[in-house]
């Protein structure tokens, strides 16, 4: 199966082994819930399904990659103790908690989470002295002595041997025990993927036209060549930055990330003829909205009478550029949204209503440090600290509004900070108004210039199996996108998001 039918899976794993019964007990016993075992090669996407899918569920995470572990660290240290058994006594060698096992209990203690996801990650890659520590916890879910808490999956992830040659081969007793799942690389599932996380327009570009290299492993030793979706996620950022910063990219930066020297040169033209066709076809300006009206027609002329990659090019360039900016309102709905929840927070907490600047300031000053505690303990993803951070950056600027402002009463600051967050929120309506006309005319604009052939349905195709826009969407319903909504063909998800529209 491909990695997001992998991912499916081990949320549907998850929702069944967490159930329970009327007394609170799991229905499906601990000693049924077998570990899931992802089997797949490198880089396709093993670790970040994992960490979506426990986010999807709203449970723990504890992630291991056990190859860079010792026994002493995954088992417990050895301790000397004392029995007394038929009236002589005896020393014995018992063991303290695994560090792993341990980090469990800490995990639920700082988040509250009584059921999560333990992923052991290179499972099938640990050195001798660890396997029979492996086969224990995939065959008992234990580590040692100590049992792995119950609410807690298992999933573990490996290579097959032809991409490492370090890979133990499991017995078919181990296998018995373990929910088997094979994973393999396919680009139409890491195009939904893509088409939510801002991988650049030239990479998709390329790979439309080019799919047989989106994954490619040969070779061996020092001759080993590979691309892996890993590569091309990373040159999307390197790329994007390199642009920012008006440094060039080169074939050399290419070779870094993409270590096949063939395709990486042939990705290279297929990056400057990018770069060419958005220049001799302005797209840039016509976006900006920078064309009068006769060089607008001049323009879809000249889109009208080009190939087929100066038309996925089009298609391409306005797929990131209309995902971006509704990628953006979602960002800064987001924003909005934390940024009341932290307020609201604060109120709660409020001693003395006439003393608010002042027990604001203190407040933003411990919610900063613990930010910063969780931060270094892993205890708060990425994404997550970012908006919290965000949101306290803005409620500081509303805290400088607020101290410059002449004394008053509790409720005289409260209602100054209400209406300065209001003047945010309109400012982010307003601005979510302009998307959606700006929407609606590139769709009109894009289905004249192009048709409603491939390189268009390829962009309603895109933009439907994005989560942001779908939000956008139903927050700012489209006509224009609703009634170009018949020319997808209709899977599940596309098929939800049209009945969004017909209940509008």
């Amino acid at each position: 199966m491909n990695i997001q039918q992998a991912k499916e899976e081990i949320i549907h794993t998850i929702h069944a082994y967490t159930a329970k019964d009327e007394a609170g007990n799991y229905r499906i016993p601990p000693l049924r819930q077998r570990p899931i075992l992802l089997i797949g090669p490198p880089g396709v996407g093993k670790t970040a399904v994992v960490e979506q899918a426990a986010a999807e569920c709203g449970i723990g995470l504890v992630a291991y990659t056990i190859t860079h572990h010792t026994r002493q660290s995954a088992v417990g240290l050895p301790v000397i103790s004392h029995k007394i058994w038929q009236g002589r006594e005896y020393t014995v060698t018992e063991y303290t908690m695994s560090e792993i096992i341990g980090s469990v209990y800490e995990t639920m203690e700082q988040t509250g989470c009584r059921e999560g996801i333990l992923f052991i990650d290179e499972i099938n890659c640990v050195s001798e002295t660890l396997m029979p520590t492996m086969l224990q916890l995939l065959q008992a879910k234990r580590f040692g002595e100590y049992r792995v808490p119950a609410g807690w999956v298992i999933v573990t992830a490996g290579n097959p041997r032809e991409y490492n040659a370090s890979v133990h081969e499991f017995d078919m007793v181990t296998l018995d025990r373990v929910k088997k799942i094979t994973v393999e690389a396919d680009y139409d599932a890491w195009l939904s993927y893509a088409c939510g996380h801002d991988i650049h327009g030239s990479i998709l570009f390329y790979l439309d036209g080019n799919r047989g290299n989106f994954y490619h492993i040969s070779g061996s030793g020092e001759n080993r060549q590979f691309l892996t979706a890993r590569g091309w996620e990373d040159l999307s950022v390197v790329i994007r930055e390199y642009e920012r910063e008006d440094i060039p990219v080169t074939p050399g930066l290419i070779e870094q990330y993409l270590q096949c020297p063939e395709i990486a040169a042939d990705y290279f033209g297929w990056y400057q003829l990018y770069g060419r066709c958005g220049e001799k076809l302005r797209l840039k300006e016509s976006w900006e909205g920078r064309l009068n009206r006769k060089e607008r027609e001049a323009q879809k002329e000249a889109v009208r009478l080009s190939g087929w990659e100066e038309r996925l090019c089009v298609s391409r360039y306005f797929t990131e550029k209309l995902t971006g900016m509704l990628e953006e309102s979602e960002r800064e709905e987001a924003l909005c949204r934390e940024t009341e929840r932290l307020w609201q927070r604060f109120l709660g907490q409020v001693s003395e209503m006439n003393g608010i600047p002042e027990q604001f300031r203190g407040w933003l000053r411990k919610e900063n440090h613990a930010l910063e505690i969780k931060s270094e303990q892993g205890l708060v993803d990425e994404g997550e600290e970012r908006g919290t951070r965000q949101a306290l950056y803005v409620l500081r600027a509303l805290y400088l509004e607020l101290a410059g402002r002449q004394e008053g009463t509790g409720e005289e600051w409260e209602a100054r900070a209400a209406v300065w967050l209001q003047k945010r929120q309109n400012d982010h309506r307003e601005r979510d108004r302009e998307r959606q006309e700006k929407l609606s005319d590139t769709l009109r604009s894009l289905s004249d210039t192009l048709g409603t052939g491939t390189e268009f349905v390829s962009l309603l195709s895109a933009m439907a199996v994005n989560q942001d826009c779908v939000r956008f969407l139903i927050r700012h319903p489209c006509s224009v996108f609703a009634g170009y909504a018949s020319l997808l063909q209709v899977d599940d998800r596309r098929r939800r998001l049209q009945q969004v529209f017909e209940k509008d």
